[in-house]
This record gives structure tokens, C-alpha cells and sequence, in this order.
């Protein structure tokens, strides 16, 4: 069996997020609510409210590898799921793998976050994070090919 580790980090997640925030709420100004740039905006005062976010994303991604979680750690900086994966993994399924948990661990936050304030924003977002979850899938499953020459019927 190969182990990976995914790492994720927290603080890392929590910048995007509010990086994502300040552009929606940006785009929203001039809207019917000019103040909805100060409802979007995540600030460190939302920082325990988008903590339990990323702890219930990181949840939704253990699910979504299911079967090849061998173990999870929290650490200072965020969680390690430690993933137990046949050998013949395909090459590019572990980089791809970890790109794309970052990735839905973001977009889960941020479809919850701004779902509760600006639910127009947030379709896109859910819709990312089904994308990155069926990648994660189809990368866990991917395997080498073998290829074989013609003339002996060996690699």
C-alpha cells in the first residue's frame, strides 16, 4: 500500500476565504444594500464561525475518500488525512489528490459562509466543491495503466 498524506492548512484555507470575501463583497457594492460589502467581508471577529466551517469540511472530505482514510490529525496548523492507496495509484492521482482537497476544503467553506449571506454567490461555490469532490473520487480510483509490446505480450 502507498500512504499519502494530505495536509491541509487552516490558516491557509482561512485567507482564501477571506480573500474570496472581500472580492464578492467588493462586487456587491452598488447593489440594493450598499452595505453588503461589510455583511460578506470575513473578519477576524467570524474567525471561530469559519473555524467550525473548516472543521466540517475537512469532515466532508474524510467521507469523500471513504474507504482509503487510514487515519486523521489535527495539528497547530490545520489537519493531516493520512490516506492508505493501492501502488499502482496512477502518477498523477496523488499531486492531483492533494491540489483538489485544498481546493474543496475552500469551496465548502466558502459556499456555507456565503450561503448564509449571499446565497447568490454561493451557487457557484457548491457547485466547485461537487466538481473537486467527483475529482478527488475519480483520482482515488485511477490506476497505471500496463502496457504491453505487441510482439512478447510483456511490459
Amino acid at each position: 500500500m502507498k500512504r499519502i498524506e494530505i495536509q491541509l492548512s487552516k490558516l491557509k484555507a482561512l485567507q482564501m476565504v477571506s480573500a474570496e470575501t472581500v472580492y464578492v463583497g467588493g462586487r456587491s457594492v452598488g447593489a440594493d444594500d450598499p452595505s453588503t460589502y461589510d455583511k460578506v467581508f470575513a473578519t477576524d471577529d467570524d474567525a471561530q464561525f469559519l473555524t467550525t466551517m473548516y472543521d466540517t469540511a475537512v469532515t466532508s472530505l474524510v467521507t469523500i475518500c471513504g474507504e482509503w482514510v487510514e487515519c486523521t490529525t489535527d495539528t497547530d496548523d490545520g489537519s493531516i488525512i493520512t490516506l492508505a492507496l493501492p501502488d499502482n495509484l496512477a502518477p498523477q492521482g496523488e499531486r492531483n489528490i492533494r491540489a483538489n482537497a485544498m481546493a474543496y476544503v475552500i469551496a465548502s467553506i466558502l459556499a456555507d459562509y456565503l450561503g448564509r449571506l449571499a446565497p447568490e454567490s454561493a451557487k457557484f461555490h457548491e457547485e466547485q466543491g461537487a466538481t473537486l469532490a467527483e475529482a478527488i473520487v475519480s483520482d482515488l480510483n485511477a490506476r497505471k495503466r500496463v502496457k504491453y509490446t505487441e510482439k512478447t505480450g510483456k511490459k
